[in-house]
């Protein structure tokens, strides 16, 4: 999250100097005809510098100061919507920040950071989504727990079978 918080700001950093230079001919509509989009996709950028600043700072604060156990279904569920909104910005910003006719169109800091920015989110993306396997994962294998605790008054022991591993042998019961 803090590398999201430093790309971002990047961003935000090189879209407010576009925005500084171009400013001032926002406002005329005779520029060219494509003064107007330019300037909404720079204000985009500079929306999505600020957002993901922002939130890369909510959640690395949220992690150095353990205001909400990581292990959590609220720090989860947090996060994904985080990482969600992010990774939706930073789609678009890609397509209309760097592409022909954006502020970022041109090999610099904006272009460089939006870029790399996505490739943040979806790194992130990626860890949000494993993590969350991997608690519904412990949660599946919590109620095998629970439920062989409760089930094993009610074992068929017809149905007890071997196996070997190795030198080990151990059983499994299957409830009836």
């Amino acid at each position: 999250w803090g590398v999201m918080a430093k790309v971002s700001f990047v961003v935000f950093g090189a879209a407010t100097h576009v925005w500084y230079n171009i400013s001032a001919s926002c406002h005329d509509e005779t520029i060219e005809g494509t003064s107007i989009p330019f300037c909404r996709r720079t204000m985009f950028a500079l929306v999505v510098g600020f957002t993901g600043t922002g939130v890369g700072s909510i959640m690395l604060a949220i992690r150095v100061f353990n205001l909400i156990a990581a292990e959590s279904p609220t720090y989860h569920r947090i996060q994904g919507i985080f990482t969600l909104l992010l990774l939706v910005m930073f789609i678009l910003a890609v397509a209309l920040v760097t592409g022909i006719g954006g502020p970022g169109q041109s090999v610099g800091d904006l272009y460089y950071s939006t870029w790399l920015g996505f490739c943040v989110a979806l790194g992130i993306s990626a860890k949000c989504y494993e993590a969350f396997v991997q608690s519904e994962q412990k949660l599946h294998r919590d109620e095998q727990q629970q439920q062989k605790g409760n089930g094993e008054k009610n074992m068929d022991w017809s149905q007890d079978r071997h196996h070997h591993i190795g030198d080990v042998e151990y059983r499994e019961f299957y409830d009836a």
